[in-house]
Formats: C-alpha cells, structure tokens, sequence
C-alpha cells in the first residue's frame, strides 16, 4: 500500500512543520497570511528547480487552472483563516478537534462529487483519529468563547475537505509535483498584496530559518507525499491519516522542544495509531 506510506509521511511532514513554524512564529507580530506567503516564496524557486529538471508543464486546460485555484482558497485561504480566527476566540483544545474532522467531509465530498466508495472501516478510521486529535488537545485552555472557536472549527474542516477533494480531478491533468507547484504560486499571488504591506517588519518578527524549513516540509513535501497518496488511491484514505498530523506535532514538540505530553496526549496517540491500523487491516 504505498498510498498510506506516503500519507502517514505526508502527517510527519505536516507535524514536523507545525513544529518549526511554533519556534518560528514565538513572538512574532506578522500575520499568518504574510508567513506563508514568505514560506511559498522559499519553496516555489526549489520546486521549479525540480520540476525543471523532471520536465514539467504549464500547459493545461482551463479546467485545471479553476480545480488548482479553487483548491488553494478553500484549503489555504479560507480554511487556514477559518482556523486562525477560531483561535483568536478559543482554545486549542476546542477548535483543532473540530477543525481536524476534515477527513469525515472530504470523505462525503469524494462520495458524492467524485463517486468514492466509502467503506464501514474508513469511517470508523476517521472516527478513532478524531477522537485521538480530541484526546490530544483535551485541557488545552478552558471553553471560552466556545461557540465561536467551535464554529470557527467546523469552517475550517468543511473548506478543507472540499479543497482537498478538489485535488483529485486536477490530478488527472497535472503531476503531484505541477501541481503542488502551481497552487504555491496562486498562494503567493493572494498573500501577495499582505505581504508587500508587511514587508518593512518582516525582519527581526519572524524567525526565517525555521520558517523556511518549515515551509519546505508544510508546503512542499508534505503536499507532494500527499497528493501522491491521492493520486494511487482517492480522497478519503490518505485525508484520514493526514488529519492525524496535531497528534504527531504533540509527539515532536515534546522530542525537539521540550514540551512535556499529557496522558491525554498519549492516549490520543495510540487511537491514531489504531485508526491508522484499521486502514492497513482493511
């Protein structure tokens, strides 16, 4: 199953980015649009580079443009927004088990839009990761300005859903690597007016290194294994073990920060690792 060895690399990527970008962003006042307009920045050259020498094309139908373009508001714009409002008004521990549900409305996408057969074990896969992420974040701040965060939450899991599942028809028109390349450079046209007018305080309020690095792994490889993952199976298997990517980023910050894991944690760990399980099994 070379689909679920791409994805679970796709969630180490994506936590291990989480990771970098925390020691990146510690006290930093440039907004998160700009930060990752800055990360795409770094990436895009490196990937050109690459596809460069893999041969790739621009030249596609107008259709691909529209399911790439589409893709990058709902994932990157409207869900990562949705996500950093939720947080301005709730804990952690209330909005990223909402907002990590993800994989359950790309799973309804992919069956009616695409046609995806959903099976009884994928549900209950995207079920125990769930409530792994819960159990991960449980006590993570108190329930202040729950509803919002809640809402908020859910926002952000439905947009990503739908512009994962978007991914898949472009996929028929363009490599992993076109376009995983052609979404970070729409990102960069729409961070682009935020950036230029942040740009005066960009040095010294961000850690660029660490940004860099982690941009690398969030916006470039991880995406790469995990379109990949899409591209060998569909929508539903490789969005469920994707979505356990909070829980692996507890296990990293504890590793290479020094934060220490609840038992919460631990115990959200081992249910992912058990909804992971049931998608081999099946």
């Amino acid at each position: 199953m070379r689909w679920l060895a791409l994805s679970a690399l796709s969630a180490l990527l994506f936590a291990g980015a989480a990771t970098l970008y925390r020691r990146a962003m510690r006290g930093s006042s440039i907004s998160p649009l700009a930060a990752s307009a800055l990360r795409a920045l770094v990436v895009a050259p490196l990937l050109y580079a690459l596809g460069a020498l893999a041969g790739i094309s621009f030249s596609k139908p107008a259709e691909f443009y529209l399911l790439a373009f589409a893709s990058t508001v709902f994932v990157f714009a409207a869900g990562d927004a949705l996500l950093l409002l939720g947080l301005s008004h709730s804990p952690i521990g209330v909005v990223y088990p909402a907002a990590y549900s993800y994989s359950l409305f790309a799973a309804l996408f992919s069956h009616f839009l695409l046609g995806e057969a959903v099976t009884p074990a994928m549900l209950v896969s995207a079920l125990l990761v769930m409530l792994g992420v819960a159990l991960a974040y449980k006590g993570a701040g108190g329930s202040e300005g729950y509803a919002k965060g809640l809402a908020a939450g859910l926002g952000a899991s439905l947009s990503w859903g739908l512009g994962i599942t978007l991914n898949k028809p472009a996929l028929k028109y363009a490599t992993p690597l076109e376009l995983t390349l052609v979404r970070l450079l729409m990102l960069i046209v729409i961070a682009a007016p935020v950036l230029a007018r942040e740009a005066g305080k960009v040095r010294g309020a961000v850690n660029l290194p660490y940004l860099a690095l982690g941009g690398l792994l969030g916006v470039g490889l991880g995406p790469l294994a995990y379109l990949q993952a899409i591209a060998d199976s569909g929508v539903t298997g490789p969005s469920i073990v994707a979505s356990s990517s909070p829980v692996l980023a507890v296990v990293l910050a504890a590793v290479f920060l020094g934060e220490k894991p609840s038992r919460w944690a631990i115990s959200g760990a081992l249910l992912v690792f058990l909804g992971v399980a049931l998608l081999y099994a099946a």
